[in-house]
């Protein structure tokens, strides 16, 4: 194994243009661990693209994009930035070797399983092309990601450590804080995380902006405001949110699609409040009955019958064949999505928002659970009806890939600390000459470096 090893790094070391004779075996040690060459060089990618990051976030007026820019000559934390990335390489190694520690002292060991899909995780990442110009967005003009790692320095075994190291620090981390781990996290506690962070809701959503002015029905913002109103307060009241919203859909239907003669138009003023029936004008009163003109009794004999079996009279069908009330032809409208629209069921992040605009996320989190109620975007020219459920009650947010993700938001910075405590205990000795030819300018290309917005 270390035959194979000290191969690919000199290999790397011809690559990049190095001397033979330098002592470039290794870049660094820890611990008096040799970390490969192509290690470091993995890690200076890493450092360099949060630099970047970084910079672009400090320096907001700087054009990224010109051909005379740089990153390698500008500065980051007083620092040039080549000599950030160097640094910053070692701080991820020395947080990886702290990782690798607290795996042993848990009694963790690799298994035959990991490192079987591991070295079958670089293998295929080895000989993934150029699909979806992956490659081709960061301006690298490689066949697949395996020859420009190559090309850089960086060998199968190097990025094999890499994700071993990962893995290590992954299984460091549940056995901690599973429920089988040291210092199991109680369900409670991540519970009362999710109530805290998360919100589950549904909405209906009215825009106020894409709205065609030669529609048949033109309401005013409050119209549509008292219309959001009553939304809410039918769900209030215990509707069905699949049939609120159906009703929203018999409105966009009339409001898009229905000519001023669609009998439908009826059902709406029904049902939304319409014009107002005018009362009478003069002569068209109903003459009070005088003497004599009343309606005579019926008499025995003389009652209807009640109709027979088949004779029922059928209710009335309305223009699209269906019955009074029932808006199913709706549902032919291409912009329906059963799935979306009567089944909508979305997950909000507290702070982060994934569906709404921020200041109707701020409000969602206001609102107690099992209510619906209406708000006014501003940031978006948009009315919402809200109703904000019982998280707790979706079973998905349960099945084991999803707590540990929650466990890992709850322990995040619990278990950075364990790390950043050991890595302060790690000895690094770095190899001189390896770490001056190794420069960042020479493996970062440039087009890593560039956002792909």
């Amino acid at each position: 194994m270390k035959t194979r090893i000290t191969a690919i790094i000199i290999a790397a070391a011809m690559i990049l243009g190095l001397s033979a004779c330098a002592d470039t075996r290794s870049a660094l040690t820890m611990n008096g661990d040799e970390v490969r060459a192509g290690e470091y060089i993995y890690m200076q990618i890493q450092a360099a693209q949060e630099g970047a990051a970084l910079f672009r976030e400090a320096n907001p007026e700087v054009d990224f994009f010109a051909a005379d820019f740089n990153y390698f000559n500008q500065t980051l934390d007083g620092k040039r930035f080549s000599n950030w990335v160097n640094d910053r390489a070692v701080e991820m190694l020395k947080e990886y070797k702290a990782g690798e520690m607290l795996f042993k002292e848990l009694g963790l060991v690799i298994t035959s399983d990991e490192e079987l899909a591991i070295r079958y995780s670089v293998e295929s990442f080895w000989a993934t092309g150029n699909e979806d110009n992956a490659l081709g967005r960061h301006g690298l003009t490689y066949d697949t990601w395996g020859e420009f790692y190559e090309d850089i320095g960086i060998g199968k075994d190097s990025l094999a450590s890499i994700l071993t190291y990962g893995l290590m620090i992954d299984r460091a981390f549940m056995g901690l804080y599973s429920a089988e781990g040291t210092e199991p996290v109680e369900q409670e506690e991540i519970e009362a995380m999710i109530v805290e962070q998360y919100a589950r809701f549904r909405m209906i959503e009215i825009d106020l902006v894409n709205i065609n002015p030669e529609n048949t029905l033109v309401l005013s913002e409050e119209e549509y405001l008292e219309m959001a109103t009553e939304f809410a307060a039918m769900l209030n009241d215990g509707e069905n949110f699949s049939n609120v919203y159906d009703e929203y859909m018999f409105f966009i239907y009339l409001r898009d699609f229905a000519e001023e003669d669609d009998p439908f138009l009826d059902d709406y003023n029904d049902i939304f409040g319409g014009d107002e029936e005018e009362p009478p004008v003069d002569g068209d009163e109903e003459e009070p009955l005088v003497d004599g003109d009343e309606e005579e009794p019926l008499v025995d004999g003389d009652e209807e019958e009640p109709p027979v079996d088949g004779d029922e009279e059928e209710a009335p069908v309305d223009a699209a064949g269906e019955h009074d009330h029932n808006h199913d032809h709706i549902h032919d409208d291409p912009f329906f999505n059963p799935e979306r629209d009567l089944g909508f069921d979305a997950v909000e992040n507290k702070g982060f928002p994934w569906n709404l605009p921020a200041d109707a996320n701020a409000f969602l989190f206001e609102m107690q659970v099992g209510t619906a109620a209406v708000f006014r975007s501003l940031e978006k020219e948009s009315i919402y009806v809200l109703q904000r459920l019982d998280i707790l009650e979706r079973e998905d947010w349960f099945d084991e890939e999803t707590l540990e993700n929650m466990l890992f938001e709850l322990k995040e910075d619990e278990m950075q600390e364990r790390l950043d405590a050991k890595a302060a205990l790690v000895t690094v000795v770095l190899n001189d000459t390896a770490i001056r030819r190794y420069k960042p300018e020479t493996a970062v290309k440039r087009g890593i470096l560039t956002p792909l917005w």
